[in-house]
């Protein structure tokens, strides 16, 4: 029987034991580490990275404010998917943001970055 995890192919190099030792699946690799959100996720990745399970979507809820909301979501995200955080600057794929919008009952913009979610929500401070 053939399975999809990294412990089933014998390679022995650095990214497979590690991969045994995480318990990732063999499609996840070429994600590990990479600098900058990818602009063609399929809707399995973002299915699978950007859904939230209770304890992830309390602790994002936690955060005030729908802006600081998504973006503790894309930051769990892209952590969970590649292992770093994410770059303030990184443009965020539209495909993206609807499905967290949707995850987390936001209404989401359709173009942000980081940068730009953290100066909303601190203007909208300022401004109570």
């Amino acid at each position: 029987m053939i399975s999809n995890t990294c412990c089933d192919f014998h390679v022995f190099g650095t990214k497979a034991a590690f991969c045994y030792r995480a318990g990732m699946h063999f499609w996840q690799l070429p994600l590990l580490s990479l600098p900058d959100l990818p602009a063609d996720l399929s809707d399995f990745e973002i299915a699978y990275f950007f859904s939230f399970s209770a304890a992830e979507q309390h602790a994002i809820s936690a955060r005030r404010g729908a802006s600081y909301r998504l973006a503790a979501a894309l930051h769990l995200g892209f952590l969970k998917m590649t292992g770093r955080t994410l770059d303030p600057f990184d443009p965020v794929p539209p495909k993206l943001l609807a499905h967290l919008g949707q995850e987390l009952g936001l209404s989401a913009p359709e173009l942000t970055s980081l940068r730009v979610l953290y100066r909303r929500g601190r203007n909208r401070i300022m401004k109570m």
